[in-house]
């Protein structure tokens, strides 16, 4: 038995979507293999064993939901929870300090298997700004932007972009702090709400596009499923219509293309994940033009959500994989690339 510490929460944007999808990974873990043991990052970045969700509710880090003291862990020691030392680390807190690869430093500080992407890969692939860069040197086609960082570059950059463009934080996910901005007299007030989530905004051209997402598991080579596809009645896919106005997306878990575009886009998702330092899982996102059919990547998802709503999980089980096995593969991928990583002994003082 594996004793599985999932770690949740955090200061982010997204603190709220990483509850539920803890969740569902507490819920579906293989409990013949795993024994799960919940730990919570409070806004204020304390961790506290936590008590169970009710069947299909959130986890909550309310107080009387919080176990006993704040856990500290050392490097150079075993981590230990109430007296259970833990095997391995899933960590599924989204966003800043989750998925940017400063969590996964740490826990490789730490000396813990995890799941997901080294520090690295979760660090470029949560720079939108990176992982364009990255792709568009290996010939991945990208939608054409500017990258700006102060509100005084915003006129110039929207100059050479042309309206209507799309104004996104650098390091953001799940649409936080995305704008639609169809005239010069909206950028002022987009360009300062992207600032307000980071300190690097991109100014990208607006492109009329179905929206397809892509699984990935592995590492190269990739196990990469066919694509899915977010259909909403929003001006884009925001956070509004991600997480709180359910009605107005469709999710489908195959998109209706034809059978060169599923595979061009797999193809892509694939070279991606390998240019980005991809491990583990991720979801891969991309555009398709509908006037013109090009294909354009978008971004790297390397936590992706596991919320009922949820893509990733959705493409698993549309392709015969089911949540639990899924987790269970990814466990054992983090297993197996933590025995690949070098180990050095401590000098002795």
């Amino acid at each position: 038995m594996i004793n599985v510490m999932i770690l949740f929460g955090g200061n982010s944007p997204e603190h709220e979507v990483s509850l539920r999808s803890a969740s569902t990974v507490y819920s579906r873990l293989d409990r013949r293999l795993f024994q799960p043991i919940p730990v919570g990052i409070t806004r204020d970045g304390r961790f506290y064993r936590t008590a169970p969700p009710e069947d299909g509710q959130p986890f909550s880090l309310a107080k009387e939901k919080l176990i006993g003291e704040p856990l500290s862990f050392t490097p150079g020691k075993e981590i230990v929870v109430d007296n259970e030392k833990i095997d391995f680390v899933f960590p599924i807190a989204h966003g800043a300090f989750g998925e940017d690869g400063r969590l996964q430093g740490f826990l490789e500080m730490l000396g813990v298997p995890y799941a997901g992407c080294r520090t690295v890969g979760s660090a470029v692939c949560m720079d939108k700004d990176l992982t364009k860069r990255l792709c568009a040197a290996a010939d991945i086609p990208v939608v054409p932007s500017e990258t700006i960082r102060c509100a005084e570059e915003a006129s110039a950059a929207a100059a050479r972009i042309g309206f209507p463009l799309v104004v996104k934080p650098a390091n953001a996910g799940s649409s936080c702090g995305v704008a639609k901005v169809k005239t010069e007299s909206e950028l002022t007030a987009a360009v300062e709400n992207g600032f307000a989530f980071d300190s690097k905004v991109l100014l990208e051209r607006c492109v009329n596009a179905r929206e397809i997402e892509c699984a990935v598991i592995g590492s190269a080579p990739f196990t990469v499923f066919p694509p899915g596809e977010v259909v909403t009645s929003s001006e884009f896919y925001d956070y509004e219509s991600k997480y709180l106005n359910a009605g107005s997306t469709a999710i489908r878990t195959r998109a209706d293309l034809p059978p060169q575009t599923i595979e061009k886009i797999r193809a892509l998702a694939a070279e991606a994940a390998e240019r980005c330092e991809v491990r583990g899982f991720a979801r891969i996102d991309f555009f398709l033009e509908k006037e013109t059919g090009d294909v354009f990547l978008n971004e790297i998802n390397t936590l992706p959500g596991f919320t009922g709503g949820s893509l990733f999980p959705l493409m698993c089980e549309e392709n015969g994989l089911s949540v639990t096995d899924a987790l269970t593969k990814i466990i054992r991928l983090g297993l197996e690339e933590f025995d690949r990583q070098p180990k050095f002994e401590s000098a002795a003082e």
